[in-house]
């Protein structure tokens, strides 16, 4: 099978009523593209206005459903299309969707591969189905307790045990550091009670946390009981070896 049979075929089976728009003849390439685009602006409106919204401004990007960033990408591909871009010294016009009916249409010899596979991509999306099915409370229940919560006790209970870890590594620490330091410091002759209930104290301090912020892979892996995976400590050094910071609180 050729490319053009190919492409085709995969378009017509995931899109068939948009890859027959793209084949009809009958519109010219500007009322092709003015006709697009007036529809998927209706859509967007009526249909996804997160999306629209998104168009015109709103930050709420995150929020958005595969289904709706297909549709904006398409409008975006249709407001741009014939724009012209600078690519260092050359100029580049953008014109994905003129390109694709032309091939389509038989009027372009070839289109680009990776233009092709993400045009199949984004006619799939754009004729899936919105998925509506809201799970029942039961469900939401069970699906929760499959994992444990902060509130068991369990979890409570290593919670505490790690938190007493790293107060004994801060103890530690501030006392490596002497008293020479102005904040967070033990005065002479506190006990190691004292210490445990002064950092205690100080724990519910945003700035203690970031004083004591642990600032290499080997610190934050001494406080964390030494769990992190060789993988993740290889990358961790590679990244210091070349100035990246580390803070982690």
């Amino acid at each position: 099978m050729d490319m053009y049979q190919d492409l085709l075929t995969r378009l017509e089976e995931v899109n068939r009523s948009l890859t027959e728009f793209f084949l009809d003849a009958t519109y010219s390439e500007e009322s092709f593209l003015a006709t697009l685009k007036e529809r998927t602006e209706e859509t967007l409106k009526t249909v996804y206005p997160e999306g629209w919204a998104y168009l015109h401004g709103e930050k709420n990007f995150y929020r958005l459903s595969e289904i709706v960033l297909a549709h904006v990408r398409l409008y975006d591909h249709l407001v741009f299309d014939k724009a012209v871009f600078k690519d260092g010294r050359n100029e580049v016009t953008s014109r994905p969707i003129t390109l694709l009916r032309s091939f389509l249409q038989k009027r372009s010899p070839t289109i680009h591969p990776d233009l092709a596979e993400e045009m199949v991509r984004l006619f799939a999306l754009l004729n899936k189905e919105e998925p509506r099915a809201i799970p029942t409370r039961g469900q939401v229940q069970e699906w929760m307790e499959r994992h444990p919560g902060g509130l068991d006790a369990d979890v409570i209970a290593w919670r505490k045990k790690n938190k007493e870890r790293i107060v004994d590594l801060l103890i530690r620490k501030i006392d490596e550091r002497g008293s020479k330091e102005k904040r967070y410091t033990f005065k002479p002759g506190h006990s190691e009670k004292e210490k445990r209930w002064i950092v205690d104290g100080w724990w519910r301090e945003d700035r203690f946390h970031l004083y004591f912020a642990l600032r290499s892979t080997k610190e934050l892996d001494t406080f964390l009981g030494n769990t992190l995976d060789e993988e993740t400590k290889r990358i961790m050094e590679e990244a210091e070896a070349k100035g990246i910071p580390i803070f982690v609180t």
